[in-house]
């Protein structure tokens, strides 16, 4: 490093800041294994489907399109609707655990909106098994795909960089204006424990196993009348899984290791009772899905003939 350098770095850069620290072992260890757990979600759910059941290009684009359209869209609206409303916005931002629960009832109402509505459109026609598990595919890997792995990437990429490079390298290309928020979200990268490089991937996993049994459960909800209350159980368990994130947000919580135990917890308990509506309410869509049965039999199915038309005399 030229003398140039090092006496500009000196010369921005906080005191106490150490531009030699690099990386733990652990934590790229950790970033790495987050990356893969962001890939084989979607990859390992596509491949599992497509061994089971006929993949329908409808179905998917109908999830991906819907949960861009409330989760993204509607969500970011509704949200800038009331921060418009001046008492309501000046209430918000002196009331944090206030702030944190409209946030949770504004994610929980649209979550539980788009899969509804998305089994409502696909009950146009005759619903089944099948197109439940195709909306599944287009709603809940549509993000995974379009952001999160692109988030993941690009954890890992600079935890590489820091110990490719060398953070003296990295400030040499920050300019003067941005160096002190560099300093505090590098300070941050290097001094969280190597377990929070894993929970994206963790948190990732836990909300993907949340939408299948939510998209089950009201499934079920509206292909069996004794599986009514399903709707209303699905509402529940976003709940459970979103106040975690209220409280550690208005820092009522302020360990995530805490959060991460709600929502590994919330997630074994839905996955038990969704299981068991599996088997005792959707036993013969169940064990056709397990056995492929509903793959062979489109696979197997007749093409239609043209229909004739006999001349008249």
């Amino acid at each position: 490093m030229g003398f140039e350098l090092q006496n500009f770095l000196t010369s921005v850069i906080p005191a106490g800041f150490d531009l030699s620290q690099k990386m733990s072992m652990p934590s790229l260890v950790f970033a790495g294994l987050n990356l893969l757990i962001t890939i084989a979600i979607p990859v390992v759910f596509f491949i599992y489907l497509r061994r089971h059941t006929m993949l329908d290009l409808k179905g998917i684009l109908i999830g991906g399109l819907i949960y861009i359209f409330m989760n993204q869209i509607m969500l970011n609206l509704v949200g800038i609707l009331i921060l418009m409303i001046p008492s309501v916005q000046a209430y918000m931002q002196a009331n944090m655990l206030v702030s944190q629960f409209i946030s949770v009832i504004l994610s929980v109402a649209m979550e539980f909106l788009a899969i509804f509505l998305g089994m409502m459109w696909m009950r146009r026609k005759q619903l089944t098994f099948n197109d439940c598990a195709m909306f599944l595919l287009g709603y809940s890997c549509i993000i995974i795909l379009t952001e999160t792995i692109a988030q993941s990437l690009a954890m890992f990429i600079n935890c590489i960089t820091i110990n490719t490079q060398g953070l003296a390298a990295i400030f040499a290309q920050i300019s003067d204006t941005d160096v002190d928020m560099a300093v505090q979200a590098y300070q941050s990268v290097l001094s969280a424990h190597p377990l929070e490089f894993l929970m994206d991937g963790i948190n990732c996993l836990v909300l993907f196993l949340i939408r299948i049994c939510c998209c089950i459960l009201i499934y079920t909800s509206l292909v069996r009348k004794s599986g009514k209350q399903n709707l209303w159980i699905a509402l529940l368990i976003l709940i459970l899984y979103n106040v975690p994130i209220a409280l550690y947000g208005a820092q009522i919580v302020p360990s995530r290791v805490v959060v991460e135990i709600a929502f590994v917890v919330v997630t074994a308990v839905a996955m038990y009772y969704t299981y068991t509506v599996l088997k005792n309410e959707l036993a013969d869509d169940w064990n056709d899905f397990l056995s492929g049965k509903n793959n062979k039999k489109n696979k197997n199915q007749p093409k239609k003939m043209p229909k004739i038309v006999m001349p008249k005399d």
